[in-house]
């Protein structure tokens, strides 16, 4: 594989395992790997979330010989994301400006997937400010009075301006969280097989959704009774029922795309609606087209919290000093599409005119999951070797400050 070696990906893990030699992420893949045999169906939400682990395992296990899909684009992700760790902790260590506590938030962010999450959607929006021509400074956040994350002097000679990064989970503001969506969905495949709980049908997708209106119960007497009430609806009732506290509903999904890909089913479930908590898909050749989500539709109190921590983020992080700007991503795409953004009772645009209000928000900036899109580029021997990140990504500029927006749109507006 050329390709592979041209875009220096064993140079990035080699100078990767100089920096950690330990390798802290063949350690994260053993417990989840532990974690999810309890499931008759893969787990893949806890996959997805520590990505970055499985990644560098996959790459550490298997080099080249890595299958098109899930594994080769996990790889590929993480391998762009962790050129930028490696490059930015060897310069610090030369003594060039640079974040000098990225390398220990680096090993800690494999202890909990969220700090990692928000490491790379930090780096990933310095990666796309620079490719703007902006230039990038680093607080020590730990230090001092400047705890925003980057420093950023746009092209032109603008005034710089202070930005702060949030991640929010796919789970954020549920009362029924992704550990709870697996739990239940585990302990029904143990009372009901999925063979028994959905047929198949060819060229589709099939899906069970459960649906919410009330947290699971977290204690074991009360939670058993839950998943024992559930189980005997379904198979006195079949799956289309409705009772007080929970729905359930099959659905069959037309294909997207390859129906060989590892991510068929997936892919496929995202035309369902709903605030998604859980999903698995199994990966059996029987019932590989087959998956059970949970969906919660009580009160989602993501935007109260999103504005909570939006508002401190400007009180307390932006310094007020300069022009301030949040980045918000929201990994969750069955929340509020951003690809409406701009219409009138659209969440982010409601978010955006609340938080404009301050002097010195000059803009907010949301955006979703960080994707792998496959360049027009034809590379021999592999035609999806050659890939780039995007994420979809809307913007909102204040209009009080004395600041030429104008120019400062072209960073982040489509050119």
């Amino acid at each position: 594989m050329i390709t592979l070696a041209i875009l220096g990906f064993p140079d990035i893990y080699n100078r990767l395992t100089n920096l950690y030699p330990a390798k802290p992420w063949l350690k994260v893949v053993e417990n989840i790997s532990k974690l999810s045999k309890q499931f008759a169906g893969r787990g893949g939400q806890e996959e997805l979330d520590s990505s970055v682990a499985f990644g560098l395992t996959f790459w550490e296990r298997h080099k080249y010989a890595l299958s098109a899909g899930y594994e080769w684009n996990t790889m590929y992700q993480t391998m762009l994301f962790v050129q930028r760790v490696v490059e930015l902790c060897e310069a610090v260590d030369r003594g060039e400006p640079g974040p000098k506590e990225l390398k220990k938030r680096f090993e800690g962010a494999f202890k909990l997937s969220s700090d990692m999450r928000a490491l790379q959607y930090e780096l990933y929006m310095a990666y796309v400010l620079k490719f703007r021509g902006c230039t990038i400074d680093w607080p020590e956040e730990s230090k001092g009075k400047e705890t925003f994350d980057l420093l950023v002097y746009p092209p032109g000679g603008l005034e710089p301006f202070e930005l702060e990064c949030k991640s929010f989970a796919g789970d954020k503001g549920f009362a029924v969280r992704l550990a709870d969506g697996h739990r239940l969905i585990g302990a029904l495949l143990e009372k009901i097989s999925l063979g028994r709980l959905l047929p198949a049908k060819k060229d589709f997708a099939s899906i069970l959704t459960i649906t919410l209106t009330e947290s699971v119960p977290t204690d074991e007497k009360s939670f058993q009774t839950f998943v024992v009430n559930l189980a005997s609806e379904i198979e006195a009732k079949g799956s289309n029922l409705e009772c007080a506290g929970f729905s359930v509903s099959e659905d069959f999904c037309p294909l997207v795309g390859d129906p060989m890909d590892e991510d068929a089913c997936v892919n496929a479930a995202q035309s369902l609606p709903g605030s998604v908590a859980a999903f698995v898909a199994c990966h059996s050749p029987e019932d590989r087209l087959k998956g059970i989500r949970v969906v919660y539709a009580g009160d989602v109190r993501i935007w109260t919290e999103v504005e909570k921590l939006s508002k401190r983020a400007l009180n307390k992080q932006l310094t007020g000093k300069r022009p301030g700007a949040l980045a918000l991503q929201f990994i969750n795409d069955t929340i509020e599409p951003i690809n409406t953004a701009f219409e009138p009772q659209n969440k982010y645009r409601l978010l955006s005119e609340k938080l404009l209000t301050k002097d010195h928000a000059l803009m907010l900036i949301v955006t979703n999951s960080i994707e792998l899109s496959i360049e027009s580029v034809f590379i021999p021997y592999r035609i999806d070797a050659s890939q780039q990140e995007y994420c979809t990504l809307a913007a909102f500029y204040s209009d009080r400050l004395d600041y030429p927006i104008a120019q400062i749109k072209t960073l982040f507006d489509p050119q």
